[in-house]
């Protein structure tokens, strides 16, 4: 079994529940939710305007299956009509050598930073991502990378020119969409 921690704990094994403040640093012992909106990603304002910019959160992976893992692949699944790309980066996670026991990977100062470490892909469930081999109690910091690909209604400009084709069109498109980090062994 895999579980995924949150970062950016200001101390080790303390919590930190927030995908908002998930940057890197120090893995928190609160662990991702499954199935929850929120869960790394909020809503996004997909317009231009407002300098939209690509986002960034780091979370941890833990092998908690007592045995090594082998053949692990990862991809994002995400909808066809997707308003947002997303890819993922993984990076090792380093030991606190002054403090054994407490892990930490690159942190960044907000959600709008690149992290300097790790390559950033997109993979899919037809390019998959080859972890390998998963050792028993082994950790992998997972960066993931969202960029909005917008639609026709993203900017107030667009919004204001379809209302005066259609004074029914009153608000900006909204949507929700499942995204989902696949593992697979």
């Amino acid at each position: 079994m895999i579980n995924f921690f949150y970062t950016g704990a200001t101390k080790d094994n303390l919590v930190q529940s927030s995908s908002s403040y998930s940057l890197g640093g120090v893995v928190a012992t609160s662990q991702v939710p499954n199935n929850r909106l929120d869960n790394i990603f909020g809503s996004v304002a997909r317009s231009p305007e407002l300098g939209l910019e690509d986002e960034f959160v780091a979370i941890v992976m833990k092998n908690v299956s007592g045995a090594d893992i082998l053949n692990l692949t990862v991809y994002i699944d995400t909808p066809a009509a997707s308003t947002s790309d997303f890819e993922i980066a993984i990076v090792s996670v380093a030991e606190n050598a002054s403090c054994p026991g407490i892990f930490y990977i690159e942190q960044i100062p907000d959600r709008y930073s690149q992290p300097m470490v790790g390559a950033f892909v997109n993979y899919t469930s037809v390019s998959k991502g080859s972890i390998g081999a998963f050792a028993a109690d082994a950790q992998l910091g997972i960066w993931v990378k969202r960029t909005s690909s917008g639609t026709a209604l993203d900017s107030c400009a667009a919004l204001a020119a379809a209302y005066e084709l259609d004074s029914t069109v009153t608000k900006l498109s909204e949507s929700i969409e499942q995204i989902g980090l696949v593992f697979e062994y």
